[in-house]
């Protein structure tokens, strides 16, 4: 307590806090528009998107089968995951791992810091990875309009 004077406030239960004001206007508007931004980066209209825009090695392997399960019931699904240029190893393993459904999975470019929080609202629906959590990720994913879905852990 010696090199601060403000109080620690704890909140149980409550959400990792951000401010994205600057970013409000680049929130996706409409499907019409996300369509559009979406065949920009090679994913068709008619695809539901399930997102994840963590780094790809905080995927662990119950959330990944977890995704999997998911893309078996969705005919119209794909994934849709950011290409982080320190990962090329990772990609590959999460595409074999994915077997028959590796069609499925997209890697966009990672796009400048500036469109990131564009970019989270493509997606229809954010999978957490659930042994790191999305965490501001996930705030910015809400902040888009994109609900998230994790599970409870251990």
């Amino acid at each position: 307590m010696q090199f601060y004077s403000e109080k620690i406030v704890q909140l149980p239960g409550s959400a990792f806090l951000g401010e994205f004001s600057k970013s409000q206007n680049h929130i996706i508007g409409s499907e019409e528009q996300r369509q559009q931004a979406l065949e920009k980066i090679g994913i068709g209209s008619g695809n539901f998107v399930l997102g994840n825009f963590n780094r790809a090695f905080k995927l662990d392997p119950s959330a990944f089968e977890a995704w999997m399960e998911i893309f078996a019931k969705v005919d119209d699904a794909v994934m849709l995951m950011f290409e982080w240029k320190d990962e090329p190893a990772t990609i590959g393993n999460i595409r074999r791992a994915a077997g028959h459904l590796k069609h499925r999975i997209h890697f966009a470019k990672l796009p400048p810091v500036e469109q990131r929080f564009a970019s989270k609202g493509l997606a229809h629906l954010f999978l957490d990875t659930p042994l790191y959590n999305a965490h501001g990720t996930a705030t910015e994913v809400l902040s888009a309009g994109v609900p998230v879905v994790t599970y409870a852990g251990a």
